[in-house]
């Protein structure tokens, strides 16, 4: 008898020694046939038949219980697959030891749980809520890891990958370049995606950036509106802009623009998000109103527009660059009164600091610029020493 068969024969006749339970079968084995609470490990039963040449030839599979911890007192019950080496045939070998634990393991989130949470995410209920309504309707509640993965899954699902790539973006702002009949629709009024090969950088250094590290990076831009939003640039005078940190797009932060009524409520123009916080990236901004309204067959009031800004030296040398130096740009009054009480330290009498601030307060009283010129004089004089 060739060596082969006589390991085969050792095999076999070990097996029935210790399973008492067997049965053949003829058809691929997997955990779907042998059942879910089956899996399979890879090591050897039998080390004295591993120091013959031909031992790794025999195919012997063994599947042990998964509803008890991989860590700690395993379940006795067990299979072992003998591969047959003449035909396609295997012969399972069952032990005849009872499962020790009551109820199979529970793997994952209950799928009564999972189509609930399905729901609920729909909703855009918050996981903490999800967990509580799971628990009001009696349902197995996951736990707080588990619920997030299966969360990350459904983001995936509906909203797709959470990153998207600088072609993908280039494509999806060509898809959402038309303008749309619906009042309320968004669509990308403008946008620039410039490559890394494709940049010229004497067209930065124009605008005066000589400082911008990122001139060989990958840049983008692009600005989303409505016509409903845009028609307020028609009837505007004032623009005020920034970016928010509030607000992140894929790691990068939101461009605002709009402009605030006499309540001081604010109202916006559309937003953007660019690649840099830099004096092209406003520029893109300004340049974007005017065209845009021109599509919309409006115009914007440019002789009188005015720009609140918080007085970033790219966002007012943007502003003048594309609307014209006569142009007044003026400094938010947070942004302000926030950098004033920065640098009320240098006056040493404590006790000024209050009426130092009430009179700029009374400055932001004035009614024309001809009045605020003369208070602010006033006041330079008055404080001055």
């Amino acid at each position: 008898m060739p060596l082969y068969e006589q390991m085969h024969a050792y095999v076999r006749d070990r097996l029935c020694s210790m399973y008492k339970n067997r049965f053949n079968c003829s058809v691929p084995i997997s955990a779907h046939i042998l059942g879910n609470m089956w899996s399979q490990i890879w090591h050897d039963r039998f080390d004295d038949v591993i120091p013959y040449p031909d031992a790794l030839l025999l195919n012997m599979r063994v599947w042990v219980c998964n509803q008890v911890k991989r860590r700690g007192k395993q379940c006795p019950a067990s299979i072992h697959v003998l591969y047959h080496g003449e035909n396609e045939c295997v012969t399972i070998y069952k032990t005849e030891d009872d499962h020790l634990h009551n109820e199979p393991r529970s793997i994952g989130i209950n799928q009564q749980s999972k189509e609930v949470i399905c729901e609920l995410f729909k909703m855009k209920i918050k996981p903490k809520r999800i967990l509580e309504i799971l628990e009001e309707k009696a349902l197995p509640v996951p736990k707080k890891r588990q619920l997030s993965s299966y969360l990350i899954s459904l983001r995936k699902k509906y909203y797709g990958a959470p990153t998207i790539s600088l072609g993908e973006l280039e494509a999806w702002c060509q898809q959402n370049s038309l303008i749309p009949d619906d009042n309320d629709k968004p669509w990308v009024l403008k946008y620039q995606i410039e490559y890394e090969d494709e940049i010229d950088n004497d067209d930065d250094n124009d605008n005066g950036d000589h400082n911008d590290d990122d001139d060989n990076k990958n840049k983008f831009r692009f600005f989303v509106t409505t016509k409903r939003l845009l028609f307020n640039a028609s009837i505007s005078n004032k623009i005020h802009v920034d970016t928010t940190y509030k607000l992140i797009w894929q790691g990068f932060p939101c461009f605002i623009i709009g402009t605030t009524d006499m309540i001081r409520q604010f109202h916006p123009f559309g937003f953007a998000v660019c690649s840099n916080e830099k004096q092209n990236d406003f520029e893109f901004i300004f340049n974007c109103l005017p065209g845009g309204l021109l599509n919309l067959n409006l115009q914007m009031n440019e002789q009188e527009l005015i720009l609140i800004a918080d007085g970033a030296e790219a966002i007012s040398n943007a502003f003048l660059k594309v609307f014209g130096t006569d142009h007044n740009v003026v400094m938010c009054w947070f942004h302000m009164r926030k950098n004033v009480e920065k640098n009320l330290y240098l006056v040493e009498d404590k006790a000024l600091h209050g009426d130092i601030m009430n009179d700029i307060e009374t400055l932001q009283l004035s009614t024309n610029k001809n009045v605020f010129d003369i208070a602010t004089r006033l006041f330079l004089k008055k404080w001055k020493n």
